[in-house]
């Protein structure tokens, strides 16, 4: 049980407007962007910098209270909710954005990847790990989770693209320019990163922006197999008729081309001729619409990022969020949304995704989660070589999976680094093995 004091102590060391303790206050962050994890918060905590995050954290182990830390509360999968309790540690207020140098770049961990997009592109520059929710998601959230995102073909995940970061550990100790592992990926179960350096890369001169459709998810497939080889291909990005004609609904939008089964945005490096290449690779293509300005990608873009929101306006959906060898994906998603109306035809499947390196969403929509559905997916996963843990990372919804994926070994590596970093057992605990120390 949490002492009395303890929350005039929290507001001793981050100020009282920064302990959110009033139970309507809280409620945003105590449920999840998908509303299908809720929790329960002691109070959610704004450090402003590194050195009050290190006297929150050494509060917490003297007494005993579990520290969740949760960034832009972007994630799918129930690892930024106070499932068991404790404080949240929201990292809103460490959003600093420090000078470029020699194309890296500090920032502090609550700042949103939109700003960071924005500020390094007066300079010429850009940070290459892209998602949807940009202007909500953090640099640290994206970390915890080693976040992939819309130009992983090209320039890989966070962990690729971060030079160090800042850390106060669950021991309470805290480390300057620690080394990007074990701690990406962690999702907090080792301590809370306060900063990271990031790789940057120069802003391309042009890039054009497709979207080609198709008379089946086949054809789109074997159309992206070739396609993701091209150098200048940076995006690839696959939706079906189901998800296009909700998102128009949604939002007012006509459609980009006439009705289709399924759809490829691409972007590329260079100018509109070079699709010409990328055309004669394929002779599925039904029909194209190529953006002839920058409002024009942005539009485009909009059929594909839209697709999250679209779907949340129908209820709390069902998301996996998967990962399958590019060449199976096809049959996945065939195969998958078969199964799931087999056990419903009620259900309605919606699958999208960065096809280009096989990460996929699989959202279902008309259904509460089921032993049966989780089943009928995860077994398809395994069915088609892949793996249920992708972008979005395990949190508490895939600990069995991620367990049952990973073996005794690297299970058993993660409960020493828990000892040895967490000997206290606060940091998110639940999240990815579900470590009890």
């Amino acid at each position: 049980m949490v002492r009395s004091s303890f929350l005039a102590q929290l507001s001793a060391i981050v100020g009282i407007d920064n302990v959110l303790s009033d139970a309507q206050v809280r409620a945003r962050f105590e449920t999840d962007w998908t509303g299908r994890f809720q929790g329960q918060a002691t109070a959610v905590v704004r450090p402003r910098d590194h050195d009050e995050v290190i006297a929150v954290v050494q509060l917490c182990i003297a007494e005993k209270v579990a520290i969740v830390p949760q960034g832009g509360n972007t994630g799918l999968v129930g690892g930024s909710i106070p499932l068991r309790g404790g404080i949240v540690l929201t990292t809103a207020l460490l959003n600093s954005i420090e000078p470029i140098n020699n194309n890296t770049i500090r920032v502090g961990a609550g700042t949103t990847l939109g700003d960071l997009q924005r500020h390094c592109a007066v300079a010429g520059l850009r940070f290459s790990v892209d998602l949807a929710a940009r202007d909500s998601a953090t640099l640290g959230g994206m970390f915890a989770t080693n976040a992939s995102g819309l130009n992983h073909l090209r320039f890989g995940a966070m962990r690729e693209n971060t030079q160090c970061v800042n850390v106060v550990y669950g021991t309470g100790e805290s480390v300057i320019n620690a080394s990007v592992d074990p701690l990406c990926g962690s999702e907090g179960m080792f301590g809370i990163v306060t900063s990271l350096e990031l790789q940057l890369h120069k802003l391309p001169d042009e890039t054009s922006v497709m979207i080609a459709s198709f008379a089946s998810v086949d054809d789109a497939v074997s159309a992206s197999l070739s396609w993701r080889n091209n150098p200048r291909v940076e995006a690839l990005e696959l939706f079906t008729n189901e998800g296009l004609s909700l998102v128009c609904e949604s939002y007012a939008l006509s459609p980009p081309l006439p009705s289709a089964e399924a759809y490829l945005l691409v972007e590329i490096f260079g100018d509109v001729s070079e699709f010409a290449q990328l055309l004669a690779a394929t002779d599925r293509v039904l029909d194209t619409v190529v953006a002839k300005s920058e409002a024009d990608k942005a539009k485009l873009w909009r059929y594909r990022e839209d697709h999250s929101a679209a779907i949340n306006t129908l209820g709390p959906p069902l998301k996996f969020d998967v990962r399958i060898p590019p060449q199976n994906c096809a049959a996945f998603l065939q195969a998958t949304s078969r199964a799931l109306t087999d056990i419903n035809p009620a259900l309605r499947v919606i699958n999208f995704g960065h096809i280009g390196d096989g990460h996929l969403h699989v959202n279902i929509v008309g259904a509460v989660a089921t032993e049966q559905i989780e089943s009928c997916v995860y077994d398809s996963v395994t069915n088609h070589g892949g793996s249920a843990v992708s972008e979005h990372g395990v949190g508490t919804l895939k600990v069995d999976r991620f367990v049952k994926e990973s073996g005794a070994a690297k299970i058993e590596a993660l409960k020493a680094m828990k000892s040895r970093l967490d000997p206290f057992g606060i940091m998110n605990p639940g999240v990815l093995a579900n470590v009890q120390l």
